[in-house]
């Protein structure tokens, strides 16, 4: 499965460990993680009028894709929610700490 949809230069994939997680401007936004037997796909930024997105998937390439479908449909949401939380990271740096994802608490 490969998604049709492009995303601007400026969002990027990086992998720690088993996680991939789309980042745009230096905020995650999206997160394809192991969940049991399976991953799941699970949005990261939090904003009005943005629904939440939380999916299983096969792969990793699915849910990327995924992942990249549903922020192609939501860009200018995403870009602005992105916005308000750098500008809110440069206020204070000490919320900008991610908190562990649950998935792990729930693997085998």
């Amino acid at each position: 499965m490969t998604s049709s949809a492009k995303l601007a230069p400026e969002y990027c994939w990086r992998q720690e460990l088993d996680q991939h997680t789309l980042y745009l401007a230096g905020v995650p936004i999206v997160r394809v993680e192991p969940l049991v037997h399976g991953l799941i796909v699970r949005s990261l930024i939090h904003a009005p009028n943005l629904q939440p997105l939380e999916v299983m998937v096969a792969t990793v390439p699915r849910g990327k894709a995924l992942a990249i479908r549903w922020t192609a449909e939501r860009e200018a949401l995403i870009h602005k929610a992105c916005s308000e939380a750098a500008a809110g990271a440069k206020q204070d740096p000490s919320d900008a700490v991610e908190s562990p994802s649950i998935s792990r608490w729930m693997q085998n």
